[in-house]
């Protein structure tokens, strides 16, 4: 066969290296193309075809890789750097080599049985990889509060509610979420919940209404503590609800409850998604996705912005670059909490360091970016790090600003800033709002940025406008530091595609010009990799 035609490409494909065929289901059959490549005479040829794909798009697609066991001897002529991570399998490792089982390692390469001609692999895949990866949580405005404890509850900002009483010695329903949920299949249920009193218990019920009447299941402390209710509610019929029942007497904190697809294993938000939380029950949490990419400088890290999907944004734009990246995404409170926070500072720190360790790398072979509350965290995290370059696209500083100039000077609500100086600060005053924005420009103003170059695309008309100080501390004090910066006329969302396709247009250029990549002429169009969301 000639160029690429045996890999031939009409949608997402498994590529089978090695062993029997498999038996293709009517589910996979539906969303991938099977391709079987036994292990013969022709193999060379073959895998020359297989790896000038790999050259192109492979590590950017959805598509699937099976090693069978006898085909592990012929691993060293496959550019494995280039393959997708978390979407390969094999049966065994035996006879390869410690660089390939490193890479395979970085990789989130997976052990499978094909044993049974496919059936549990194409399942796997059916589940977890066709089905998009999605959560979301519930909407704690629309809340019915049991009449004799509406007097006990404190809403605290627009997503956490205090309550504090005696609950008797049986479980009395307190809350009950108003807002039906329609998602079916497979879903992990975790609510978010914090116990000021040993004294107090509880367990969160989730109903649905069925042909055969109501059922329903609890969600008990120490069910919750091994990461919720997980459990496969088939096909819709009606909408989930949920109510949250509490015995004994003191105080509890009520956050969100989280609906997302079921992962296996210790997967967050998506297959390679990992979850950062303390060791308290019900607490809340962060998420990060590794991907290895082609193994190769620099570590690019971005946070995401501000959102209700819980999912990773930016996968395939972080993709597009080749190189590794980290991509975070902060789904507490209502859309986010700005990467802040005891608990989190540090692993999030420690996270990249760990990446960058795994990799070989170190900090001068660093990227951070992010947009809107994620330029935030690029600059909080960029000045804790001092990586090589800082990405910010509609910069946020100065949290307790937004929250004091809210309701006058904003068209946006912003209730992330001020849940996020509840949480951080438990009250909500002009001292906290002035104490939380002292904390970010300490740490920025005293970092050494001599070795670090700024992006930076901000709105003129934005309400928080921290570029001109970021730009006279850099002019004061590194003169001879890099600076390149774009201003747009409008508020903060008002041109959000027009400063996401500047900030790519940065990470190309400092990936080219800083790290000697190349890039075919029709991927420096970042108009083709818009996928962030407005907030």
């Amino acid at each position: 066969m000639n160029g690429e035609s045996y890999f031939m490409k009409s949608q997402n494909r498994i590529i089978h290296f090695g062993g029997q065929k498999l038996v293709v289901s009517d589910e996979i059959a539906t969303d991938y193309n099977y391709h079987h490549l036994a292990v013969g005479d022709a193999m060379t040829p073959k895998l020359e075809q297989f790896n000038r794909i790999l050259e192109s798009t492979f590590n950017k697609s959805e598509d699937i890789i099976i090693f069978s066991a006898d085909f592990m001897s012929y691993l060293d002529q496959i550019v494995l750097e280039k393959l997708p991570s978390y979407q390969i399998f094999y049966e065994n490792l035996a006879g390869v080599s410690d660089d390939n089982v490193r890479i395979l390692t970085l990789k989130g390469a997976q052990p499978v049985e094909l044993q049974d001609q496919g059936r549990q692999i194409f399942q796997y895949i059916h589940n977890y990889y066709a089905r998009k990866a999605q959560g979301m949580s519930l909407n704690n405005s629309i809340i019915d509060i049991a009449e004799r404890y509406k007097s006990s509850v404190v809403k605290k900002g627009s997503s956490e509610f205090e309550i504090t009483g005696d609950f008797g010695p049986e479980f009395n329903q307190i809350m009950q979420w108003k807002q039906g949920f329609i998602w079916m299949g497979a879903l992990n249920i975790y609510p978010e919940i914090e116990l000021e009193s040993a004294k107090i218990d509880y367990f969160y019920r989730v109903y649905q209404q069925t042909d055969t009447g109501v059922k329903f299941w609890d969600i008990s402390p120490e069910l919750h503590a091994k990461g919720g209710l997980i459990h496969d509610f088939g096909v819709y019929r009606e909408p989930l609800n949920f109510a949250l029942f509490i015995k004994g007497s003191g105080t509890v904190r009520v956050g969100n409850i989280n609906v997302r697809r079921a992962l296996p294993d210790d997967n967050f938000l998506a297959v390679g998604g990992r979850r950062l939380a303390d060791k308290r029950v019900g607490s809340r949490e962060l998420g990060y996705y590794f991907n290895a990419g082609d193994l190769k400088p620099p570590l690019n890290v971005y946070f995401a912005g501000s959102r209700q999907a819980e999912t990773f944004e930016g996968r395939w734009m972080m993709g597009g670059f080749d190189a590794p990246f980290i991509l975070f995404v902060d789904p507490r409170l209502t859309n986010g909490a700005f990467y802040r926070g005891d608990g989190f500072e540090e692993r999030i720190i420690a996270t990249i360091e760990e990446k960058l360790s795994a990799l070989n790398f170190d900090k001068s072979q660093l990227n951070i970016g992010g947009l809107s509350m994620g330029a935030y965290a690029a600059l909080y995290y960029g000045a804790r790090m001092q990586p090589h370059a800082i990405l910010a696209g509609k910069p946020l500083a100065n949290i307790g600003g937004l929250t004091v100039k809210s309701r006058l000077t904003t068209p946006y609500g912003w209730d992330l800033a001020m849940n996020t100086v509840l949480l951080l600060k438990g009250k909500l005053n002009e001292a906290n709002a002035q104490e939380i924005d002292r904390e970010f420009w300490d740490v920025f103003l005293t970092a050494d940025f001599s070795a670090t170059t700024f992006a930076i695309a901000h709105m003129l008309n934005d309400t928080d406008l921290p570029f001109q100080s970021i730009f006279d501390h850099l002019k004061a004090n590194y003169p001879m530091s890099k600076l390149v910066h774009k201003g747009i006329e409008g508020r903060h969302n008002d041109d959000s595609p027009g400063i996401t396709n500047w900030f790519i247009k940065q990470f190309y250029g400092i990936l080219m010009t800083d790290f000697g990549r190349d890039y075919p002429a029709e991927e420096l169009n970042p108009d083709e990799m818009w996928e962030i969301d407005n907030e």
